[in-house]
């Protein structure tokens, strides 16, 4: 997918569920079992959920109201706020 920015990226996002507020992205991170949750490791997932949120909202125009990082080896979640220009 190429990004409004020409940045060309490939992914494939893990769950995506739509309800009446919006649509929820979740990208969830099995291999990561030293991974903390401090923000620059955080930082280095929104570019990856952004271009998800960006690519679903050209393919159906709906507000992405949330888009949440999960690692499941630590059972923890964060959610990102992230700009999709």
């Amino acid at each position: 997918v190429r990004r409004c920015n020409g940045q060309i990226m490939r992914g494939q996002i893990d769950l995506l569920v739509e309800h009446a507020r919006g649509r929820i992205i979740i990208d969830y991170k099995t291999a990561l079992e030293n991974v903390t949750l401090d923000r620059e490791e955080v930082m280095h997932y929104a570019g990856q959920l952004a271009a998800y949120a960006e690519i679903t909202e050209v393919l159906k125009p709906t507000e992405t109201s949330q888009t949440l990082l999960v690692l499941t080896a630590k059972g923890e979640a964060v959610e990102l706020h992230c700009a999709t220009e």
